[in-house]
C-alpha cells in the first residue's frame, strides 16, 4: 500500500517537517511517490534557500556540478535541520582548479561584487586552506573557500562545531553528526579551541548566535547522555562522537542521499567529480571527557586526511 498517494504535497510537507532526516531517507525508498514527494520537498527547501542568492537557480546548481563544488555553513544546515530561520550568507567550497571559475561566474553572470580576499588558515599551518573571496550583493553575502586540492570537503575540517560538518552539492547531500543535528545540538570541534578548552573571542561570538537560534553548544557530548539518560557513561569507542573515532564523509553514521529522485535517471553531470573520488577523513581529538574512559582527561590531537573513496567503500 503507498502511502503517499495521492496525498497532497502540503500535508506530506508537514509531516516531512517533523521526522528525521535519516527515517525521511528511508521512507523515499518505499514507493515512487514517496521518492517524488521528498525530491519535491527537498528541492523546494533548496531552491528556497538559493533564490536569496542567485537570480537562475539552475544556472547556478549547473555552475556546481561542473565544478565539483558543495554550499556548507549556516546555509546548508538550515536547509537539512529545516531550521525556521534563513541565512544571509552563503558558503561554497570549491575544488582549488575551478576556484576562479566559480568566482568569475558569480561576478559576471550573477553580478555579484568581491570585497577582498584573506587566507583561511594560519600562516604556519603547512597545508592551509588557500583562499576565502567574500562577494556582495545587496544584502546577499557569498563566501567562496578554495580547497587546498582537488576535494572540495578539505576546508569542512575547519568547521567549528559537528553541525556544521554537512554538505550540500548538485546532486546529493551529506550530514556527519545527525543525531546530535536533528537534536540542535552541537559539539565545539578540538581544531577551533585555544588549549582544548577555550573558544576564540569569533567563536564565542558565533555561540551566542547560535545559541539564539536554539542550539545547544557544548564542549563534548557525554554531558548530555548524563542529562537523558542519568548516566556518566559515554556510548564507548568507536561511536560516532568519541574523539578517537575515525570518521569520514560517507561513513555508518553519515546520513546521506541524492536530491534527485532514486526511482528516475540520475542528472547527468560532468565525466570526472572531485566529489564521487575524494572524500575527507578525519577524527575529532580533544579532550576525553567520559569518567570511565580509560583516556579520561588526557588529550589527542584532531587530525584529518583527504582519501579515495574506493579505499573506504564509501559513496557520496
Amino acid at each position: 500500500m503507498d502511502l503517499f498517494h495521492p496525498a497532497p504535497a502540503d500535508v506530506a510537507f508537514l509531516i516531512f517537517d517533523r521526522l528525521p532526516l535519516d527515517s525521511l531517507v528511508s521512507l523515499r525508498c518505499t514507493s515512487r511517490s514517496a521518492d517524488d514527494l521528498f525530491s519535491r520537498y527537498f528541492n523546494s527547501r533548496l531552491r528556497a534557500a538559493l533564490g536569496l542568492f542567485f537570480a537562475d537557480e539552475d544556472a547556478f546548481l549547473q555552475e556546481m556540478s561542473t565544478s565539483s563544488s558543495i554550499i556548507t555553513g549556516a546555509c546548508a544546515l538550515s536547509i537539512l535541520a529545516r531550521c525556521s530561520w534563513t541565512s544571509d550568507e552563503l558558503d561554497i567550497c570549491i575544488p582549488f582548479s575551478y576556484f576562479g571559475h566559480v568566482v568569475s561566474y558569480l561576478i559576471h553572470i550573477e553580478n555579484y561584487y568581491p570585497a577582498f580576499a584573506k587566507s583561511t588558515a594560519p600562516s604556519d599551518d603547512p597545508i592551509c586552506d588557500g583562499l576565502c573571496v567574500k562577494l556582495f550583493r545587496g544584502r546577499a553575502v557569498i563566501n567562496v573557500i578554495r580547497s587546498r586540492g582537488q576535494c572540495p570537503l578539505q576546508p569542512l575540517r575547519k568547521t567549528w562545531t559537528t553541525t556544521h560538518m554537512c554538505y550540500i552539492s548538485a546532486t546529493t547531500f551529506s550530514i556527519a553528526y545527525p543525531v546530535l543535528t536533528e537534536r540542535h545540538r552541537s559539539v565545539l570541534r578540538a581544531c577551533r579551541l585555544e588549549d582544548h578548552w577555550y573558544p576564540s573571542r569569533e567563536t564565542q561570538d558565533l555561540i551566542r548566535a547560535y545559541r539564539e537560534k536554539g542550539f545547544d553548544i557544548r564542549l563534548d557530548a557525554v554531558s548530555w547522555l548524563r542529562e537523558d539518560e542519568q548516566e556518566d557513561e559515554c556510548e564507548g569507542a568507536g561511536s560516532e562522537n568519541c574523539p578517537l573515532t575515525v570518521r569520514y564523509m560517507g561513513d555508518r553514521f553519515t546520513v546521506k542521499g541524492g536530491c534527485w529522485p532514486i526511482t528516475r535517471a540520475r542528472p547527468r553531470g560532468p565525466k570526472t567529480s572531485y566529489l564521487d573520488d575524494l572524500t575527507l577523513v578525519w577524527w575529532q581529538g580533544g579532550i576525553h571527557h567520559a569518567d570511565e574512559c580509560r583516556g579520561h582527561g588526557s588529550v589527542t590531537e584532531p587530525s584529518w586526511s583527504i582519501l579515495p573513496r574506493s579505499v573506504l567503500g564509501s559513496r557520496t
